[in-house]
């Protein structure tokens, strides 16, 4: 798609310095320039076909959509470190082990760069203000993650750390549960890590079963990168799974809120499809425990979610809302949109405020809030289940909503990455 902006000869060269060499079943890698009248600018992903799958930023221009397009690939898992800076693997297979590449986009320059040559690169924890994230390879090599550290002005990655059994023993194993695990929540598939690195990136938290899953009973640990030395951070705490769940047990939530404090949720009691969950706060340095507040949530299939938005330093919890521990609530997170969906006339309706952005019989199985709170985007699928879904945008308050979609494809796989503002 020809760009209807005026484009300076140095970003046309940029494009094509900065275009990758192609792994087999994958198409060419260009990294557009997102420009300050092209923003807010929304990343997608397109899954076309189960095979093949397309990464595209999309964005609003004298009234009319246009989108470039990135990269293809027959899988692609795409994480935003940073306002305008994304990592993305693609494989050729959706099974641990399969081949493929990692690079690093920066569409504030127009700038990608392959960071290596196997498409097990996650992010554990990125930090925008230090300008910093650290990365981890847990499928290169057996038995063994490797940390680095990637600079998002540069580029530029650095081997900090390796983890292993011969370096750590059994704990290893749990630390890592033996391998990272691939889980499907309300949106698409994502690959999860069952520990968090602080965001100094000097000490890990994880949480251990002690011997039987079933039980949901778990001790919550802290690994020094430092000294290697092991702690426990609290002996007890639980996590259920509801009765619907086809996973035999979960992980109960957890994540950093300092460099030295951890956040995490304790089952109480549950009820049916709901849990009295308290939420508590430990400190590694003094073991101290102090329980924030109680509040009843819907439970997650698999025990729950709990990580820091990069952009906007909140706590999200299941993906859905914003868990404020400061002011003890639990709000939306795309608010001030809402969705309402009346399950007896089968109809769903989006609104801004007092506006109607949608209205009709499709489900919206998932929504992107930019950091702003003025641009949205939603997936709708014509029923629950339905292998097709089309992502919307609302490109802000100043604009023109759109009718048209930014990308359709397989629901599993298609939907919003982030925005660039």
């Amino acid at each position: 798609m020809l760009r209807v902006l005026p484009v300076p000869i140095l970003l046309i060269s940029i494009a094509f310095l900065t275009t990758s060499t192609p792994t087999p079943g994958q198409g060419p890698v260009t990294c557009p320039q997102i420009a300050s009248n092209m923003r807010p600018a929304l990343l997608v992903v397109e899954g076309k076909t189960y095979e093949e799958s397309r990464l595209w930023v999309a964005y609003q221009y004298g009234g009319k959509l246009h989108r470039e397009s990135i990269i293809s690939g027959n899988r692609l898992e795409v994480t935003q470190l940073d306002n305008a800076t994304f990592l993305v693997s693609t494989s050729q297979s959706p099974y641990i082990g399969a081949t493929g590449s990692t690079y690093v986009l920066d569409l504030n320059s127009g700038t990608v760069k392959q960071i290596s040559e196997s498409p097990g690169i996650r992010c554990l924890r990125s930090e925008p203000s230090r300008k910093t994230a650290m990365l981890i390879d847990s499928v290169r090599i057996p038995g063994e993650d490797r940390l680095t550290e990637l600079g998002l002005t540069s580029l530029a990655t650095v081997e900090r750390q390796a983890l292993s059994k011969a370096l750590l023993g059994d704990e290893y194993s749990k630390i890592t549960h033996s391998r990272p695990k691939i889980v499907l929540d309300n949106e698409y598939f994502r690959i999860t890590h069952p520990f968090k690195i602080s965001p100094d990136f000097l000490h890990i938290a994880y949480i251990s079963n002690k011997g039987d899953f079933d039980g949901g009973d778990f001790e919550l640990k802290s690994l020094d990168l430092q000294t290697l030395k092991t702690e426990v951070l609290d002996r007890h705490v639980n996590a259920q799974v509801p009765g619907i769940s086809s996973f035999l047990h979960g992980f109960p939530p957890f994540e950093w809120i300092s460099n030295s404090q951890v956040l995490y949720q304790n089952m109480v009691s549950q009820d049916g499809v709901n849990a009295l969950c308290a939420f508590k706060i430990v400190d590694i340095r003094t073991k101290e425990i102090s329980e924030q507040f109680q509040k009843k949530v819907r439970m997650e299939l698999n025990g729950g979610y709990l990580e820091t938005d990069p952009l906007t330093g909140q706590m999200i919890l299941n993906r859905k809302y914003v868990l404020d521990y400061s002011r003890n609530q639990i709000i939306d997170r795309i608010l001030p949109f809402t969705v309402v969906t009346d399950p007896l006339q089968k109809g769903t309706e989006i609104r801004s405020a007092n506006d109607v952005l949608y209205s009709g019989s499709d489900m919206c199985i998932g929504t992107l809030l930019s950091t702003s709170g003025s641009s949205f985007a939603y997936v709708l699928t014509p029923q629950y289940g339905a292998s097709s879904a089309k992502v919307y945008a609302f490109f802000g308050r100043d604009l023109k909503p759109l009718s048209l979609p930014v990308a359709q494809g397989y629901s599993a796989f298609t939907h919003p990455i982030g925005w660039i503002q």
